[in-house]
């Protein structure tokens, strides 16, 4: 076996270097998410409006309990015989009122820390009309 010479040496231990540089610099990207994790406000809703919910776009309901909680309503209504909870960023709802909204999909058993209580099924709807200040 020939001995090699240092310029030989030089490169194979740059090679080297260069490949496991390379290597730890994708293995560090791959355990990094590709996105920080996100870091909700204490109102992830902050600035939101509420939607506008156009008549006969949704589904109609009648209220019965309303629960404030800072700036949520929290709603029992019925729909034709079927009970169920809705969370909206609060509007002037009174029980009695007849609400319509744009179903979402519901959360299931949602605590909620502001009323101390949970909830077997909730949905969160961004708009709500209501028939009596209409």
């Amino acid at each position: 076996m020939k001995p090699r010479r240092s310029w030989e040496s030089a490169v194979l231990l740059a090679t080297a270097l260069v490949a496991a540089a390379l290597v730890v610099s994708c293995a560090q990207q791959n355990q990094a998410p590709l996105v920080g994790p996100v870091q909700l406000t204490a109102n992830p809703h902050a600035g939101f409006e509420p939607a506008e919910v156009v008549p006969g776009s949704g589904r109609r309901a009648v209220v019965l309990e309303v629960l404030t909680a800072g700036e949520y309503n929290y709603l029992s209504v019925d729909e034709g015989g079927t009970q169920y909870w809705v969370a909206e960023l609060a509007t002037t709802v009174k029980k009695g009122d007849v609400v319509e909204f744009i179903a979402t999909v519901p959360v299931v058993n949602y605590a909620s820390k502001r009323l101390g209580r949970s909830f077997e099924s909730l949905y969160f709807v961004q708009g709500l009309r209501n028939d009596a200040t209409q």
